[in-house]
């Protein structure tokens, strides 16, 4: 008979086991929330506000999960990171088929307008008729 109960414990342990594994596993946001105050308690602040900028409950229930960066400093920074991100994420979730993809935002500079002069250019270009105006009622604008 104990060769018969060997197996039966066997298999009992087996799933609580898989039971425990089971309440371990994270929701993406809550795993991204640990793998952020991983890296904030690790003092790299770096990659720490490249990944606090992604709006992670947009990825819930996804599988690809897409990280904008600014620039190619930050680039470079997630790459030093970027597989132990997504090792931490998918251990943390369970789920093996995470992935992680970034992609290179266009920012956009604004110039300030401080003169007269520029702020009437700056409407010139976007309303051709306020220089057809201009000419027609022979407007001399002060700068």
């Amino acid at each position: 008979m104990d060769k018969e109960a060997e197996p039966a414990v066997a298999q009992s342990i087996g799933e609580v086991m898989e039971a425990t594994e089971v309440e371990t596993k994270l929701n993406l946001n809550d795993a991204w929330t640990k793998v952020l105050a991983g890296y904030q308690d690790e003092k790299k602040s770096a990659i720490h506000t490249i990944l606090s900028r992604v709006d992670i409950d947009s990825f819930e229930g996804k599988e690809q999960i897409v990280i904008g960066l600014q620039h190619n400093v930050e680039e470079e920074e997630y790459a030093l990171h970027s597989s132990d991100t997504l090792q931490q994420l998918r251990a943390f979730t369970g789920n093996k088929a995470l992935q992680i993809s970034t992609e290179l935002l266009e920012v956009v500079m604004e110039t300030k307008l401080f003169t007269a002069k520029e702020k009437f250019e700056h409407l010139a270009k976007k309303n051709k008729n306020l220089l057809k105006l201009k000419q027609d009622l022979d407007l001399d604008i002060a700068y």
